[in-house]
């Protein structure tokens, strides 16, 4: 699916599988989060917060394919963390819609 075919804010699969066999997954992103402004070509790092805990993420944007949340993550202690492992332990999943919120310098990802 290309991300410029997503209407909303949505959780999708990449056709890959992590060696665990969980498939990788990124947020295809219509509406970004207030204040982030994705660049063409380069990630944009920002605080994100999913559940309880906050990671270090990154957005990308290419005219082609549109805006998404990276399919890695870091967590507080600096360990590589998957999104889809992230998400699915926080009771989000696949094809499901989502919005952002944003509190200071985090931004929230929340049910749509």
């Amino acid at each position: 699916m290309s991300l410029n075919a997503v209407r909303v804010n949505k959780i999708i699969g990449l056709g890959r599988r992590y060696a665990d066999g969980t498939e990788a997954l990124e947020v295809a992103i219509v509406s970004p989060p207030p204040g982030i402004q994705p660049r063409a070509g380069c990630p944009v790092p920002f605080t994100i917060q999913i559940g309880a805990e906050q990671y270090l993420a990154g957005m990308r944007s290419t005219a082609r394919t549109g805006i998404w949340l990276c399919p890695d993550l870091r967590d507080s202690a600096g360990r590589r963390v998957t999104l889809a492992t992230v998400l699915l332990k926080t009771g989000f999943s696949k094809n499901q819609a989502v919005r952002f919120g944003r509190a200071a310098d985090v931004v929230t990802l929340l049910s749509r």
